[in-house]
């Protein structure tokens, strides 16, 4: 008899590791352990521990009957935030040292605030050093590299300590060739050193957006390479031979190797896998207008899945940081279960962005936490059983809880209760605005989607967050708690490639576009062939501006015909297309400019099996009766089982439906119905 075998995804949060292994037939087993964020290899290895008992088997049996790991982590995300990366040296060209400072002249945050002081570089400004060389913008040399001022430049960060070197060269994205020497002569002088040059990072135009990806990779790189190192390590000695794929920011999941050469793509590795489950989802459910909706225990992370499809967003800042290089378009708010509530000095009720996170974690946990969190205060409102959460393992102090909230509300001059119900609206506030980011203010109208709830939280909060925006309807998957390491066994090898090319789309030559495009795809294979060999598909997009913008919008191409002979006029037409679809407006007589082609590379991964269909059984009955503190009374609520409903089978509100994991609450006059599947899809009396 052949032995059941599995696929295996895991997402390292704020406060929990979710863990989720998929067998052959569909059927998906859930885990959750507390994070150690330490060292979160530490917390990978012992939830695993629990994803194998929750099976039935020994760790290193379920390690040996696995396919494949895909893992999403936090690391590079933390090193930005806590300013805990490696100590970097930057070489750049000659008197051109200051572009990570100066930036670009805004102040994103506040443009008007005269006082506002600008983020502070990752590289100090004795660390940022000018080489002899100059590289003209059509790729030719100007003046030659000069090894002894890169090796006297070298020298220099060996002495000052530096354990990381980013290069980043003038119009290096044309001509890398002084890069690459300089990468060379820095790893013979620094052996051990982490190397990244712009030309391998970002090969694009705009100087402060390379240099500051640049600058971030070798920032966080180090610290990503120790922990994959350690991480492998720890799988091969509990016995894991296979391979370990690490999720990206764009999507796709790629090799160890390749995570740590572009540590900078890996910052919302987490976030990613939950957009790759709830497009999954949308195939699932026939739906292909979702708003996924993460809430962990640390934040909430929110984006937008429109005809079946992700945003895609090409620039981004993370800790005051700019990261150009592609990646899922998340809004990322700090709203999670571990949020801690505040009142400021003028009486003004704040949760979040502060986080309880694994340690100490809330109050209710018992493990030294005092401040209240939105955990805390779901708990007081007994939407939470104390009995406790991952199955009755994880056991609630609600004591502990109402002493948080009642310091809470001594500030607020109110009850604890009073206090609590409070948090509650403050949070699902917030949350509705994230969603209103996504949407209403990029002209979409939410009324017109379903919201996604998953992650451990948002279960109690979705159906309060969607009445607020009037989205008629909200789909709890059965797999919600870990969604995101479910997402990731989803997902497929991704190789992204990059070249400017500026010019009027319309008049470039269909010869001249071919032979672009061509050349890119052929490196993108090639790059992918060395580290997978089974089916690859391509993907082709173009950042293009009309003439008088500074700001480009990625374009997918994939639908024009590439046989055609008028090849520049459709790309340019792809354009006025997708900005009125962005914009609800486009100017067709205005010249448009391709600055950026994209090629990437996929590798298609063995699919994920379908969720078996549940068999038919009797309607399940509550589990018990509990009193919740609701719309400022408390009322008696049935309590349903997740896991024993049957399909079709419909609750009213109130009510609420507990898993192993997650916790939803149903409110009066909505009503759920079981899917198949055994997900929850809820109508909204609106």
């Amino acid at each position: 008899m052949t032995s059941t075998t599995y696929r295996i995804g895991i997402d390292v949060g704020g406060t929990f590791t979710d863990l989720v292994a998929v067998d052959q037939a569909g059927t998906s087993t859930l885990a959750k352990s507390p994070s150690t964020p330490a060292d979160p290899s530490i917390g990978v290895l012992e939830g695993l521990g629990v994803l194998a008992a929750a099976l039935g088997l020994e760790r290193g049996t379920l390690l040996a009957r696995s396919e494949r790991i895909v893992h999403g982590t936090t690391v590079a995300t933390n090193a930005l935030l806590e300013r805990k990366g490696a100590r970097v040296g930057l070489l750049t060209t000659e008197g051109h040292r200051d572009v990570l400072e100066m930036r670009e002249g805004l102040k994103p945050e506040d443009r008007y605030n005269l006082r506002l002081a600008a983020p502070e570089p990752l590289v100090p400004r004795h660390l940022r050093l000018g080489v002899r060389e100059r590289i003209r913008a059509d790729g030719s040399v100007l003046t030659p590299l000069d090894e002894a001022s890169a090796i006297r430049a070298t020298d220099a960060l060996i002495a000052a300590g530096v354990t990381s070197v980013a290069i980043c060269y003038l119009h290096a994205w044309r001509n890398p060739a002084h890069e690459a020497a300089t990468a060379r002569l820095v790893r013979e002088r620094m052996p051990g050193a982490y190397v990244t040059a712009s030309s391998d990072v970002f090969p694009q135009i705009k100087e402060y957006e390379r240099v500051s990806t640049t600058v971030v990779n070798a920032y966080v790189g180090p610290v990503v390479a120790g922990y994959l190192g350690r991480l492998e390590g720890r799988l091969t000695e509990a016995g894991y031979k296979g391979p370990l794929f690490i999720m990206l920011s764009h999507g796709g999941v790629a090799p160890v190797e390749e995570a740590i050469r572009l540590a900078a793509a890996t910052v919302l590795s987490g976030p990613a896998g939950g957009v790759a489950g709830s497009m999954y989802a949308a195939e699932l459910l026939a739906t292909p207008n979702l708003i996924p909706f993460d809430m962990g225990g640390t934040s909430t992370d929110i984006s937008l899945i429109r005809k079946s499809a992700p945003g895609i967003a090409i620039d981004r800042g993370i800790a005051g940081q700019r990261i150009a290089l592609p990646s899922l378009d998340i809004v990322t708010l700090g709203a999670g279960g571990g949020s801690i509530a505040r009142v400021d000095g003028g009486g003004v009720l704040h949760v979040g962005p502060e986080s309880a996170g694994a340690a100490p974690g809330p109050a209710c946990y018992g493990r030294g936490g005092i401040e209240p969190t939105v955990t805390d205060a779901n708990l007081l409102l007994g939407l939470l059983d104390p009995a406790g959460l991952l199955g009755g393992e994880m056991r609630l102090d609600r004591g502990a809880a109402e002493a948080a909230l009642a310091r809470l509300g001594k500030d607020l001059d109110l009850e604890a209760i009073a206090a609590a119900a409070g948090v509650q609206r403050v949070i699902n506030a917030r949350m509705a605005e994230g969603i209103r980011l996504v949407s209403v203010r990029r002209g979409i109208d939410p009324t017109a989607f379903a919201l996604l709830a998953f992650g451990g939280a948002a279960g109690l909060h979705a159906t309060a967050v969607a009445r607020q925006l009037s989205i008629p309807r909200v789909i709890v998957p059965r797999v919600a708690s870990v969604l995101s390491a479910w997402g990731m066994l989803a997902s497929e090898i991704r190789f992204e490639t990059t070249r400017s090319h500026i010019g009027d789309a319309a008049a470039m030559s269909t010869a001249g576009l071919s032979a672009i495009f061509g050349e890119m795809e052929a490196d993108a294979r090639a790059r992918l062939a060395a580290v997978f060999d089974g089916q690859i598909a391509v993907a082709r997009s173009a950042d293009m501006r009309y003439g008088e913008q500074i700001f480009e919008i990625n374009v997918p191409l994939d639908h024009i015909d590439w046989t055609a002979t008028d090849l520049g006029p459709r790309v340019a037409d792809a354009f006025h297309a997708r900005h009125e679809e962005l914009y609800t407006y486009a100017q067709r007589t205005n010249e448009v400019v391709l600055v950026n082609a994209r090629v990437a590379a996929i590798g298609k991964l063995p699919a994920l099996p379908k969720e078996p269909v549940l068999a038919m059984r009797a309607l399940a009955a509550p589990v018990r009766r509990q009193k919740i503190f609701l719309e400022g009374a408390w009322i008696d609520v049935d309590v349903h089982a997740l896991e024993s409903l049957a399909p079709e089978q419909e609750i009213a509100g109130p009510a609420l439906v507990e898993g192993a994991t997650t916790c939803v609450l149903i409110e009066p006059g909505d009503t759920a119905r079981v899917t198949p599947n055994g997900w929850l899809d809820i109508a909204l009396a609106l």
